[in-house]
Parts: C-alpha cells; sequence; structure tokens
C-alpha cells in the first residue's frame, strides 16, 4: 500500500477523469460508468486515500461561473444579430441566480481540451454551448466525462441524450413553405448552409415534406447551397436567376442570406414580391427595417437563452433527471412574402 499523501486532484489526474468525477465517486453518485468507478476506487485504495471533511464541503461547492462556448470568430459573434439576445437572455437567468458567465469566443480550429481544463481546475461549474457543429468533439468530450453542460441547438448525433434547447426547425421550415404553397408558387427555391450544423438539415426536411405533402417533387437545381452570410444569399440567388426556369419564391435558411437574396433580386431589375416572393429564418430584429420589409421564421432567441440557462441550472442537481427542450418557431409575415 503506498503512503505518499495524495489529494482528490490527484486523483482526477491519475484516473485521467475531471474532480467532479472523483467527487461523485467518493459521494456514492450513480451518474459515474462503472469501469471508471472502478478505476477512481482502484486508486483511492492504492493510496490510501480518506477524504477530510472539510475536503468533501469543498468538493462539493461551486464556483457561480458558466463558461459560455461560442465557436466562432470574434469579429463575427460581436457583429451578428443572433448571438447578443442570446446572451442576454441567458445572463438574465443567470443574475437572478447570482451566476456569472466566462465568455470563450474560440477561434477555428479549437482545443476542446484547454476549455474542459477549466473544469477540472474547478474554475467553472459546466458549459453552455452556442451553436456547435454538428462534428464538434467537444459535447462528448463533456458527456463522457460528467461534465455538466447544455448545448444551444442539437449536437452529436452519437450521444443518446443529452441536455440542448433549440428551435423547432423542421416545422418553422414547414410553415413557411406552406405558406408559398398555399399562395400558388410551384417552383420554390432553398438557400441552405452545408450540413455542418444540425439546423441547417432540419429546416431543409421542413422544407421537403411541406413540397410533399402538395405532390411538388423537389428539384435539386432550387436548392442551393452557400454561406449562412448576405454574400452567400446573394451568390445563390444570383444562381437561381440564371435558371431557364427560375424560382417565383425563396425560402432562406437565415435572414442574412435572405438579404443578400433580395439585393440580388433588385439588381437584376427583379420587383420582390411581386416577380420574386422571398422569406427568411430568424425574424432579426433589422427585418422590419430594410426594404421590403423581410418575412421570416421567427426564432425566439431570448428565450432560447433563458431556457438553455434554466436547465443548466437544473441539470447541476439534477444531472440525470431533465428533458431537451424545443422551442417553437412562428412564420412572420411582411411585404418580402407576397
Amino acid at each position: 500500500m503506498k503512503k505518499v499523501k495524495i489529494n482528490i486532484r490527484d486523483i482526477a489526474k491519475l484516473a485521467n477523469v475531471s474532480v467532479a468525477t472523483v467527487s461523485r465517486v467518493i459521494n456514492g453518485s450513480p451518474n459515474v460508468s462503472e469501469k471508471t468507478r472502478r478505476k477512481v476506487l482502484k486508486i483511492i485504495q492504492e493510496y490510501d486515500y480518506h477524504p477530510s471533511a472539510f475536503a468533501q464541503k469543498l468538493s462539493k461547492a461551486r464556483t457561480q461561473i458558466v463558461s459560455l462556448i461560442i465557436p466562432y470568430e470574434r469579429g463575427f459573434i460581436l457583429s451578428d444579430a443572433f448571438f447578443p439576445p442570446l446572451i442576454k437572455g441567458i445572463t438574465e437567468i443567470l443574475d437572478r441566480n447570482e451566476y456569472n458567465i466566462m465568455l470563450s469566443m474560440l477561434e477555428t480550429p479549437h482545443i476542446p481540451e484547454k476549455y474542459i481544463s477549466l473544469y477540472k481546475q474547478g474554475i467553472v461549474d459546466g458549459y453552455i454551448l452556442a451553436n456547435v457543429k454538428k462534428d464538434d468533439p467537444f459535447p462528448e468530450m463533456l458527456y463522457n466525462d460528467n461534465i455538466p453542460f447544455v448545448s444551444v441547438g442539437k449536437v452529436s448525433s452519437k450521444l443518446k441524450k443529452y441536455p440542448y434547447v433549440d428551435t423547432d426547425n423542421v416545422k418553422g421550415a414547414y410553415d413557411a413553405t406552406i405558406y408559398f404553397l398555399e399562395k400558388g408558387h410551384k417552383r420554390i427555391a432553398l438557400l441552405k448552409g452545408n450540413n455542418t450544423y444540425s439546423f441547417i438539415q432540419e429546416r431543409y426536411e421542413g422544407y421537403i415534406l411541406a413540397l410533399k405533402r402538395y405532390g411538388v417533387k423537389p428539384d435539386s437545381k432550387l436548392i442551393v447551397e452557400e454561406s449562412l452570410t448576405i454574400d452567400g444569399g446573394y451568390k445563390a440567388m444570383k444562381k437561381l436567376l440564371k435558371l431557364e426556369n427560375p424560382p417565383s419564391a425563396v425560402l432562406a435558411c437565415s435572414d442574412y442570406m435572405a438579404i443578400g437574396a433580395i439585393n440580388a433580386a433588385i439588381e437584376e431589375n427583379w420587383e420582390v414580391p411581386d416577380d420574386i416572393s422571398i422569406i427568411g429564418f430568424d425574424d432579426l430584429y433589422i427585418d422590419a427595417r430594410i426594404d421590403p420589409p423581410l418575412a421570416s421564421v421567427r426564432q425566439e432567441i431570448e428565450e432560447m437563452g433563458r431556457e438553455s440557462a434554466r436547465l443548466f441550472l437544473h441539470i447541476l442537481d439534477n444531472p440525470n433527471d431533465y428533458e431537451p427542450k424545443i422551442i417553437p418557431a412562428t412564420f412572420i409575415w411582411r411585404r418580402s412574402a407576397g
């Protein structure tokens, strides 16, 4: 039996797990895999580790800090209209509960281990992840190490159940496409980003479901993939307007794409909505202020922030008792829809 004096952080390092996981093993928490439990207990026995009452009290203490991870370039985050209301919603709930945010705006590529260490070193109580990519390893690493986190938007399909808050993207895109179909449009285009993010695939699915309901066969020429930016929407619309049989209506997977599409249409002397109708997705504050005012599918972005903060605080005390939250999306008519 080894007589070297060690502490809970030493055990965590030897077992290659978080301090919180060692604490859960010591306190008999069920939220630890049997394999990990055995590994930690073996080290505890080998080193004859006996936590003092004071140390056990410290292991249960909280920092009252949440790390908000946004994996985008700093310049984009500060200029984008999505993140400010999201952050506002998150901080509203955390402030009420005497929690603070540590904001990490990650350049690509980022190093997950660097940010996981914030938790392992006892600096933060966990993470809220905003719009991470489907193949980002970070959520899976947190999940496998039993580190508290909530995702704004769905992430890896490898995870069977995890805490997330999202918009009903399928229904939102479905409702917008149905609006066009009920107006008599048959040539309806979709401007989308690539499937790096789950919400893109879901909005595509909603669009396809609506077409099928009306017996309209999807036309691959009308589905254009570009970046979810004004420039991406502009380029996509330029491609569509060059078609021999261009669309009469366009659903864009972001408001920025829709704004770019309007700019391209006007540049080509197409009247919006008389010649071509356009709907965006997000309902950003700028939509009602452009000409023509942009119809959009509203995401309740502030509410997504509030719900993600509420869910995070809930899982700290109830790590195995939670349900993901889906927030309804609402079609908002404005003149661009016709």
